[in-house]
């Protein structure tokens, strides 16, 4: 059981003109992101430049763009590159510009949502090879949190979800790549005429979690709120947190496997350390608070963070070069130290 998630972030360069063709297949709805993005009165932070891509339709779990005052081709094809690298995935793009310059963003493409509204609620999924093991995380907009299975080889035939759900309703698909579980797909399903994509849940625990709290107690507030005990701050756990975290923000890629092999099952045991269920969320962001509102407020992350069998919490922190925050949470029921 672990989720990552890596939030939106626009780099800004300025180079000298160049007629450009993007090496990467054009999707409509980041197209229409970047023109919001373009048109907006002032910075756009990555949780919002999230936002905006989920308004626009887009379902890539994550997004980066790429700001330029001229076009250069070289420079962008580069970024392309670097992003399918440190993405490990296919990607897509989506282009606008003004008389400021350019803007690209970009998204990993390992599978979609398509979300029929008649006669009842159904999800029907695809997956790219990259990715297998699938499953849902939905989240409604009472807070009320499911885990539900796919069958792989059925996903476009899909699922119908529970009718008591309240709108709006977060899907997330999640599915096991090279570096373990992750979200590669997510949708945002209103049932009323003109309501938003506001989530009442979530805004009430930003307001009543402390961001600024110490790490555990931070994890046993979000805990509380949805009536999980308390977890021990486990020392060795917080010693593989800590350095994975590190691992993160060095390697400038986001996952529970930056080693082939090495999910926190292994690492633990690595150190030690054996549990009858592990558990991890990993994420990076601008900062300490970006970081924790983006776990709470991707579904597969929150449903982690408050699992009640969970005993023992490590939790790990590190910033990068670019001053971004990686964040890692380590969960574990009833850890024992093993001989080596």
């Amino acid at each position: 059981m672990a989720a990552i998630v890596c939030l939106g972030v626009v780099q800004s360069h300025a180079t000298t003109a160049y007629a450009t063709t993007l090496p990467c297949q054009i999707d409509g709805a980041l197209e229409e992101a970047a023109a919001e993005v373009l048109s907006s009165d002032g910075p756009v932070d990555p949780e919002e430049l999230v936002a905006i891509v989920r308004r626009a339709g887009g379902g890539v779990p994550s997004v980066r763009g790429l700001r330029l005052v001229a076009e250069n081709g070289v420079l962008i094809s580069e970024w392309i590159r670097q992003t399918e690298q440190d993405l490990e995935a296919p990607i897509v793009c989506g282009v606008a510009r003004d008389d400021a310059g350019i803007l690209i963003l970009a998204g990993a493409r390992q599978g979609s949502l398509r979300i029929d509204m008649r006669p009842e609620l159904w999800v029907r999924a695809q997956l790219e090879d990259s990715v297998h093991s699938p499953h849902l995380v939905v989240r409604d907009g009472l807070g009320e949190m499911l885990r539900i299975s796919l069958d792989e080889e059925g996903l476009d035939q899909g699922v119908g979800l529970p009718p008591h759900l309240r709108s709006p309703i977060r899907v997330q698909l999640m599915a096991v790549g090279s570096r373990g579980p992750l979200p590669v797909a997510e949708r945002v399903v209103l049932l009323a005429e003109g309501q938003d994509e506001s989530f009442a849940d979530e805004r009430a625990s930003e307001r009543s979690v402390t961001t600024g709290q110490a790490g555990p107690r931070w994890v046993d507030a979000v805990r509380a709120q949805r009536g999980a005990s308390p977890a021990r701050n486990n020392r060795l756990l917080r010693a593989v947190a800590q350095a994975h975290a590190v691992d993160v923000c060095a390697s400038g890629r986001v996952g529970h496997e930056l080693v082939p092999g090495a999910d926190p099952e292994v690492r633990l045991r690595r150190n030690g350390v054996r549990a009858r269920v592990v558990g991890e969320v990993v994420a990076r962001a601008s900062d300490r608070d970006a970081t924790r509102q983006a776990l709470l407020r991707s579904p597969s992350h929150h449903l982690t963070l408050v699992d009640s069998r969970f005993t023992d919490v490590g939790y790990g922190e590190a910033t990068n070069a670019q001053e971004q925050t990686c964040t890692v949470v380590l969960l574990a029921a009833w850890p024992r130290v093993v001989p080596r």
